[in-house]
């Protein structure tokens, strides 16, 4: 097994980027007109400066992984994770295909709904660990979880983090072409099961070596004292950061014009009680957590210095009416947003988690899952040693695949300047709208950018400009998210893929080998399925 093998095609991806800037000169589209700007040659210190941009941008998502690594970290030194995974595959036996389609439309219809692609990597090792404890490879583990993602984002209906500029930029609802776009989820999830099937029929027996690689991802058996180890607190962990996640990335609002998260989050923050209110309750939960500790000295001494700070207070302001403590009467008795103040004065509702305006959703979701390492610590009484040992090992995993977010959004930002002067050649070979240079323009701005966002904002202000039928741009909207999401199936700068990629330490030619005929089967698919809605 090559050591290193995505890194390497990054690195290499990036060197091609920079040597086109030396080869092609520069232009941007902007407010409905052209802009010649001569050439930009990218040098050495222009990477470095790049490089920081990426990771004050976009640093989050390296945060996100590198949470997701603690967690397994913490997940693996617990006795539940090993009896949970065996437990399923006693239940799946002889039911293992039934399994994996099952989670490959689960992944599927998530992303596809709520656009939650990056969320669902919180869930892969897991699923990979079922997967391979069920007999088998790496490559089905791939296309379990990764391939049931992508599935999503090629058919995606309403996860508006990953289709908002073509709402935004074609004036369409999510409901415009919403047949056509399940009938494409539905063939490509039917092509997907069916050559994955194909493929576990025709693989040949696994290797020893190939055992001893795939051993390393099952996790091992920890020793308890527990007579019947409990498996019930990790399921409803995964349930709970899944179901929480999956209400805060549906766009509500956008998609379906529901209000009632946004109106609750705005009573709730927006609640006010008067200052000393607060405190008082505070007080209380105070003198119930020392009473509950029988620390009595304590509850005497706390409740004693309040007593005599607030007589200080009722002093100073009515007898001797001193300016300070007039302003801390007034300011005690002054209304207070008591949960605003918690949890601050940007709460994004559920249904915004993932909108361009809120685009930190991972972080919550980064928070949800720390938090849950924690519990699942406490539960099963982890050692603390263990638990930092946990937390550390599993941050050092990840930190490779966290480096991959800053390079893959790196290439995005070294090619920004000259990509654009390819994309306005390809649509000048045709006149209009073509959907075979649309779709290779598409193709070559989701390997520049990788991001659905920036793959379509570089190509779609053009495309609308030069394209005023706005008959058409349902069939724009439907080919834009399906090529795109078929393209970050093997695009080498697909974070998606090269972090599956990395940890399950499948070659990339490897992957490319297997897929390249699923990739063509889908793209037809797609193809015809746009040829019939003009």
């Amino acid at each position: 097994m090559k050591k290193h093998n995505t890194l390497k095609i990054v690195l290499i991806t990036l060197a091609v980027f920079v040597v086109l800037s030396w080869i092609l000169p520069t232009a941007a589209f902007y407010q409905g007109q052209v802009m010649e700007q001569g050439r930009n040659q990218i040098g050495l210190f222009d990477i470095f400066g790049s490089a920081n941009v990426a990771l004050a941008n976009f640093g989050y998502i390296s945060l996100f992984i590198i949470a997701v690594g603690m967690f397994y970290g913490v997940l693996n030194r617990t006795s539940a994770y090993k009896v949970l995974i065996d437990k399923l595959v006693k239940a799946f036996k002889g039911k293992e295909i039934i399994a994996i389609c099952s989670i490959m439309a689960f992944f599927a219809i998530v992303t596809s709904v709520c656009g939650l692609q990056f969320v669902l990597l919180f869930t892969f090792p897991f699923v990979i660990a079922l997967v391979l404890a069920m007999g088998y490879d790496k490559i089905v583990a791939a296309l379990t979880t990764f391939g049931g993602a992508i599935v999503g984002m090629i058919g995606t209906t309403f996860a508006y983090n990953n289709v908002m500029l073509l709402a935004d930029n074609l004036g369409l609802k999510f409901t415009n072409g919403i047949a056509y776009k399940i009938i494409i989820f539905l063939l490509c999830l039917g092509l997907l099961i069916l050559n994955t099937i194909m493929y576990i029929s025709k693989k040949s027996k696994t290797s020893k070596e190939e055992k001893k690689e795939m051993e390393k991802l099952i996790p091992e058996e920890v020793s308890t004292k527990e007579k019947k180890t409990r498996v019930w607190p990790v399921v409803l962990i995964f349930d709970l950061i899944l179901v929480v996640s999956i209400l805060g990335f549906i766009p509500w609002e956008k998609a379906f014009n529901i209000t009632i998260f946004a109106d609750i989050t705005t009573a709730v923050t927006g609640f006010t009680i008067p200052a000393y209110i607060a405190l008082i309750v505070l007080l209380l939960i105070i003198n119930l957590v020392l009473v509950l500790k029988k620390k009595m000295r304590e509850l005497i001494i706390v409740d004693s210095a309040v007593g005599v700070i607030a007589v200080v207070i009722l002093i100073g302001k009515f007898v001797f009416k001193a300016k300070l403590f007039v302003n801390i009467f007034k300011g005690l008795t002054e209304n207070f947003a008591i949960f605003g103040k918690i949890l601050g004065t940007n709460v994004p509702a559920f249904g915004n988690w993932g909108t361009y305006e809120n685009n930190f959703g991972l972080l919550l979701v980064a928070t949800l899952i720390m938090v849950g390492a924690v519990v699942l610590a406490l539960v099963y009484k982890v050692k603390k040693d263990d638990v930092l040992d946990g937390f550390i090992a599993g941050a050092k995993k990840a930190l490779l695949p966290a480096t991959f977010v800053i390079l893959v959004y790196l290439g995005l930002i070294l090619c920004n300047q000259y990509q654009f002067v390819i994309y306005k050649g390809i649509f000048s070979v045709t006149k209009g709208f073509n959907i075979f240079t649309s779709s290779l323009v598409q193709i070559l701005s989701t390997v520049f950018n990788s991001d659905p966002l920036y793959a379509m904002n570089n190509t779609l202000p053009y495309l609308t400009s030069i394209v005023t039928n706005t008959k058409i741009y349902n069939v724009i909207w439907v080919l834009y998210q399906s090529v795109t999401g078929l393209t970050l199936f093997v695009a080498p700068t697909s974070l998606l893929m090269l972090v599956t990629l990395h940890y399950l330490e499948i070659p990339y030619g490897k992957w490319l080998k297997t897929v390249w005929k699923l990739v063509l089967e889908m793209l037809a698919v797609i193809l015809i399925i746009c040829l019939i809605m003009l």
